[in-house]
């Protein structure tokens, strides 16, 4: 019973083991199969790579090789898969020999060794495949072949359209190579992979062909939705061509009209240009005879003695320039001149207003205890701009505050605060409206301040009366009476100093009874600007009819001038012009009278 046993144990075991040695067998040999499939793609993709980079007109066609024969890879790969299944279910319960072993036992009897040839193909594969033992591994990672995987799925479609369409187009051999390589790693890996990676490459094919339509589409209509931007980008072209020709000739016609505007500019700067250059020959002419005349004067006669001479050694006398100095201010007075009539275009004002603002400033000039230069000055910068503007009443006081503040600031070496006129005003005007003014007034007369003092003309003219301080301090006198009378502003004020030292001659003298005291003496006339006494005589009588008045109105200026500091010029001329008034009018003609308006105060 146990001999039986044991035999049938043993027969057991023999058909186990023939049935194992079958499956083995027939794993082997199709591992076998599989290694020479692999071994026949590999050699053929070596081909089409040397192909492809030989000719790029071929890889269309290499490519479709490369896909008929991964199709054939797979269906002889699912076959050997269901061999292994079968022997797997047969030997079940027995200890399997690992199939790596297997493949590379049988890579060891059968593979047969490589000639020259195909040893240089392999050596210029990209992928740089190495045999190590039975196993084949690349130096490429998954990684680094997922990019080129994505670029040859995008490419491969449009290549394929493009080497049907045209039989010469360029595939660049990157792209190419890439490819290949792909196929030929993907091939390789497929054969050492398990169950789960053959199902996942089985399925590669599809998705492939599903993108290459996807691609083939969307590159077809995106070709037409090119068409269709170039179409339009064409239209709008042309629409922008004519806007700019259009944008062109209207810059052109502005550049024309502007050109055209800053020519008639130039031109209308160059005739002003020249009208100035005319006005300033004229006047350098005018000036030139002026000194020329009264050279000719001094050389053809010279009855007068040369002071200057006496200080030659003096330099604050300036006697070397002091002929040219008063032959420019002798020019330069009648620019400086105001309108003497410049009250007809006053609408508020009269020549008593004027009147009034003057002798208030005269009080004003005292309290501040300013220079006679300043209070000159502010005289003529007052009669300048009424001259330019119109003024209303109740604007009159802050124009002759701002002008005082001018004249104190250019005259004065230490000028007053600004608070102290505003406090003058009886805080009519605040420091700010003062100085607005003073702004205002300078623009309107240009920042032109050079007017020539007529006390410069009286102190000149002192000098030929061996500077007599009496008479020089009614002449002081006489010279602000003229500013207060208006009828006197159409005289320079060269010729008012004359007349003022004439007649203060005759005034501070009078009680002596001195003939050659009264008398206008050749170096008077000369020291003058050689104006006689004939010429003096009008305005000798406008002085006259002015102190000759009933009711003195200007109460500053008389009490100013009635102190001794004064020697009492304004009591003293004015009981003088009372007394001599006839004897001074019966000499005046009618048209005197009716040229200097003698009589009209």
């Amino acid at each position: 019973m146990s001999s039986i046993q044991s035999r049938t144990r043993s027969t057991r075991r023999m058909a186990s083991q023939s049935t194992l040695s079958a499956s083995s067998a027939a794993t082997a040999a199709a591992v076998a199969s599989s290694v020479r499939i692999t071994r026949s793609k590999k050699l053929a993709s070596t081909t089409s790579l040397s192909n492809s980079t030989s000719s790029s007109v071929t890889s269309a066609s290499a490519i479709q090789q490369g896909q008929a024969k991964r199709r054939a890879a797979l269906e002889d790969l699912s076959n050997v898969h269901k061999i292994a299944a079968l022997g797997s279910s047969s030997t079940k319960g027995y200890k399997k020999m690992p199939a790596k072993k297997m493949v590379m036992a049988d890579k060891q009897q059968q593979q047969p060794p490589l000639d020259s040839q195909q040893q240089q193909q392999q050596q210029q594969l990209p992928l740089q495949v190495q045999s190590n033992g039975n196993s084949i591994t690349t130096d490429i990672s998954t990684a680094s072949l997922k990019p080129q995987r994505q670029q040859h799925r995008s490419t491969r479609s449009t290549r394929s359209k493009q080497s049907f369409n045209v039989h010469n187009s360029s595939i660049p051999s990157i792209n190419t190579t890439s490819t290949i390589t792909a196929t030929a790693t993907a091939t390789t890996t497929t054969t050492t992979t398990t169950n789960s990676s053959s199902i996942s490459s089985s399925i590669l094919p599809l998705k492939r062909r599903a993108e290459d339509h996807s691609s083939t589409s969307s590159s077809s209509s995106s070709s037409t939705h090119d068409n269709n931007n170039n179409t339009s980008n064409d239209h709008n072209d042309k629409t922008n061509d004519r806007l700019n020709i259009n944008t062109t000739t209207n810059d052109a016609n502005e550049n024309n009209n502007t050109l055209r505007l800053r020519y008639e500019k130039e031109l209308e700067l160059q005739k002003q240009h020249d009208q100035l250059l005319v006005e300033q020959v004229e006047q350098q002419q005018q000036q030139q005879l002026l000194v020329e005349t009264r050279a000719a004067k001094r050389a053809r006669t010279q009855p007068w003695d040369d002071l200057d001479a006496e200080d030659i050694e003096d330099p604050l006398m300036v006697s070397e320039y002091v002929n040219d100095i008063f032959d420019y201010f002798y020019t330069l007075e009648r620019k400086y001149m105001p309108d003497p009539d410049y009250m007809d275009q006053q609408r508020d004002l009269t020549w008593e207003t004027r009147g009034v603002l003057m002798d208030w400033l005269v009080d004003t000039h005292a309290k501040l205890r300013l220079l006679p230069e300043t209070l000159f000055l502010a005289f003529n910068i007052i009669d300048r701009f009424m001259t330019m503007r119109v003024v209303t009443l109740d604007k009159i006081q802050l124009v002759g505050i701002a002008a005082l503040l001018i004249a104190a600031k250019y005259e004065e070496v230490f000028p007053p605060n600004t608070k102290y006129f505003a406090m003058l005003t009886d805080e009519n005007f605040k420091e700010d409206e003062i100085l607005s003014a003073e702004r205002f007034l300078l623009q309107v007369l240009s920042y032109e301040l050079s007017y020539p003092n007529p006390l410069n003309f009286l102190r000149r003219i002192s000098k030929a009366d061996n500077y007599d301080v009496r008479t020089r301090s009614f002449g002081k006198y006489f010279l602000e009476v003229a500013c207060l009378d208006h009828r006197q502003l159409r005289y320079p004020p060269s010729r008012v100093a004359a007349a003022a030292m004439f007649l203060s001659r005759r005034i501070a003298n009078a009680e002596t009874d001195d003939m050659e005291n009264l008398e206008w003496t050749a170096n008077l006339e000369h020291y003058s600007g050689d104006v006689s006494e004939a010429e003096l005589m009008p305005i000798v009588r406008l002085f006259v009819d002015f102190l000759s008045e009933r009711e003195v109105r200007h109460v500053a200026l008389f009490k100013k001038y009635a102190s001794r500091r004064f020697f009492k010029a304004s009591v003293v001329a004015r009981q003088w012009a009372k007394e001599n008034y006839r004897e001074v009018m019966e000499l005046s003609s009618d048209e005197e009278r009716a040229a200097t308006g003698l009589g009209d105060e």
